[in-house]
């Protein structure tokens, strides 16, 4: 989940703390897992990194396959 640029430390505390509950249930995981999905859950800094280095690996990727946009 991704919350606006400047969103106040404490929204996004409550936001990361209800959708740790809320991955928590049982029927939520089985729901999740029917659609593939499974959860990963982070402090919003371990996601920012993440978020930099997946974009950083993707760019390389795209850029070395020549893929251009139509």
């Amino acid at each position: 989940m991704l919350a606006p640029a400047g969103t106040p430390k404490p929204i996004i505390n409550s936001l990361r703390d209800s959708l740790l509950k809320a991955v928590a249930i049982s029927d939520v995981q089985k729901s999740m897992e029917h659609e593939g999905l499974t959860p990963l859950t982070s402090t919003p800094g371990e996601l920012a990194q993440r978020m930099t280095t997946e974009t950083a690996t993707w760019a390389k990727a795209i850029k070395k396959m020549g893929l251009k946009p139509r």
